[in-house]
């Protein structure tokens, strides 16, 4: 790995491990400091190991939740470098909240694979609860089962916690490579493993992605055009083919007007299309001057989890 990034990291997770102890985040019994590379190592020559440790000191405790657990874990994995590690000290903030973001595992034709879910601490297994599948896009693909929770609705469930009404499954598509449709099963089989583990109310199942995951929502609806309530695809894109098996699906559409990697007019044809189909409930809504990040506007907008709550499938 060249030195610069190394360098870079090192500094970074230093940074991040100052500022979290300024805000009184680091854990309370910790008297020693962030555990520093050792002195060979401080020309750049750091290793994953000592990002490992340092993410230990500022995330962990001496008996760390799952989600803190599974942060040292991606990094003593091997399985991303630096630069990820750099991602998930960002968001050390929603690791210390999200002790109920839990890392699973899944085995699918021999193959672990690990995925997340959310468990509202409010959580009561004798109450049916509404359901969200979240699929991620592009940029956090991967197999450590925790980088999907960084982008998109992750960061919104960390604003309030507290409050969130819903479980939710994030299952993390494995390569950019390919779509959500070639992984209907991983979908299908986290859903089902999320049912056998706690209470869903498959009344109330709520499909959402972005980018990729936005076209996935798409896809992957239109596979099973009776199972969700209702879907939000963010900043994808669809295809005619897939309008038939959805047109019964209520739809809220959300796209940048200043998109350069997927066009708004790719989600401006799918309402378009779903529309003349005779679609009861479709809308789109389009952010002027925004570009590819449509998501933080969609998920942090309340009223997205007022109108999922609203839909409800017939038994």
């Amino acid at each position: 790995m060249p030195r610069s990034i190394h360098r870079c990291g090192l500094r970074y997770l230093r940074q991040m491990g100052v500022l979290l102890l300024a805000c009184g985040l680091a854990p309370a019994a910790a008297a020693q400091s962030p555990p520093a590379p050792g002195d060979a190592n401080l020309n750049g020559y750091a290793s994953l190991e000592d990002v490992a440790l340092t993410l230990r000191f500022i995330v962990g405790l001496d008996t760390p939740s799952d989600s803190q657990r599974a942060a040292v874990d991606v990094v003593k994995d091997g399985v991303i470098d630096l630069k990820d590690a750099q991602r998930i000290l960002k968001n050390a903030l929603g690791l210390r909240i999200a002790d109920r973001f839990l890392r699973k595992t899944i085995t699918l034709s021999g193959v672990a694979t690990k995925y997340a879910v959310y468990v509202p601490p409010s959580y009561d297994p004798a109450v049916p609860w509404p359901t969200i599948v979240f699929l991620n896009g592009a940029g956090e693909c991967g197999r450590d089962g925790l980088l999907q929770t960084t982008v998109g609705l992750g960061p919104a469930i960390k604003l309030k916690p507290a409050s969130w009404p819903f479980i939710v499954v994030m299952p993390q598509k494995p390569t950019s490579a390919t779509n959500w449709e070639d992984h209907d099963a991983l979908v299908m089989a986290t859903l089902e493993q999320t049912r056998r583990e706690y209470n869903v109310d498959v009344s109330r199942l709520y499909l959402t992605g972005l980018s990729q995951g936005g076209h996935g929502t798409w896809t992957i609806a239109a596979k099973h055009p009776d199972l969700f309530a209702a879907i939000a695809p963010c900043c994808g894109w669809g295809s005619d083919a897939l309008v038939p098996a959805l047109k019964g699906i209520p739809a809220w559409v959300f796209h940048g007007e200043a998109d350069t990697t997927i066009s708004v007019n790719e989600s401006r044809k799918m309402v378009a299309a779903l529309l003349a189909a005779g679609a009861p409930e479709v809308k789109l809504t389009t952010y002027k001057g925004i570009g590819h990040n449509c998501w933080d506007n969609a998920y942090q907008k309340e009223t997205l989890y007022a109108w999922f709550l609203a839909h409800q499938k017939t038994q």
